[in-house]
């Protein structure tokens, strides 16, 4: 089982105050369910805003964990004609030199809700390393151009 210890983030793309993380231990695999009231970029040129969250949490010796699927929704997109949108998420383990990431790409013209889920190969899974408290690393990256 997974216990939440800490996180903390920062970037531009995630003021103090704007993240809430839950840990829903209630199914077979626990769900880290990620609250991020403000991910947003206006502007008329092109821009980049980011969020680097870093979750500790604390597991059982001989146990570790991988992220297999990540679902995201909520918040809306607005893009005018021929602007792009590149959301990216990249996943890693602290003292662990892979990743696993996902990215969504929109086109403009474009006016709608945010809810694309993506299920990564086991082959392809990054795992944490057992018998360490080790944090996750979440990078979020949104790119407007």
């Amino acid at each position: 089982r997974l216990y939440h210890q800490s996180v903390t983030y920062q970037g531009s793309g995630c003021p103090p105050g704007s993240l809430n993380i839950h840990l829903d231990p209630t199914f077979n695999h626990p769900r880290i369910i990620i609250f991020q009231d403000v991910f947003l970029v206006r502007t008329t040129s092109s821009a980049t805003t980011a969020c680097v969250i870093n979750l500790e949490f604390d597991y059982p010796a001989g146990w570790h964990y991988a992220v297999y699927k990540t679902t995201y929704f909520g918040g809306s997109v607005q893009l005018d004609t021929l602007v792009f949108a590149k959301q990216k998420s990249s996943y890693s383990f602290s003292g662990s030199l892979g990743h696993t990431e996902v990215s969504k790409l929109w086109i403009g013209p474009i006016s709608d809700d945010i809810v694309f889920s993506h299920s990564f190969e086991e082959s392809n899974l990054e795992w944490c390393t057992c018998n360490a408290n080790t944090a996750l690393i979440i990078e979020n990256q949104l790119s407007v151009s």
